[in-house]
């Protein structure tokens, strides 16, 4: 009875895996996709290091000057850490408010570390 059983269950497992591997039915070829290269040429990946140096030498220098300069701005204190200085980005370049900012865009230096990993 177990003999049974168990071809059964072997056969059944075999059948499924037979009717799964014929419901592959391949790529369907689309001629104008076809004429697209595999790889993009020229092939540059960006430094994304470099990427975060300059973005945080550009947003947090609170000294440049220009129109919607500077992005960010310091201030005396916080309101839950009153002690504790903080820097404020705006919500979103243009704005005229200088506490134009959300929560997320103000916070303590001491709270807020921005490394790169190298």
């Amino acid at each position: 009875m177990h003999f049974l059983r168990n071809m059964f269950g072997a056969t059944i497992a075999l059948l499924l895996s037979a009717a799964w591997l014929l419901g592959q039915t391949g790529q369907i070829a689309i001629p104008r996709i076809d004429l697209m290269p595999n790889q993009p040429a020229p092939f540059n990946v960006r430094d994304w290091r470099q990427v975060a140096l300059q973005y945080d030498s550009f947003v947090y220098n609170v000294q440049k000057t220009g129109q919607y300069l500077p992005l960010s701005f310091l201030g005396n204190g916080g309101v839950n850490y009153p002690q504790n200085p903080t820097f404020r980005l705006h919500t979103y370049v243009g704005t005229n408010s200088p506490f134009g900012n959300e929560a997320i865009n103000d916070a303590s230096p001491k709270s807020c570390t921005t490394k790169v990993i190298s």
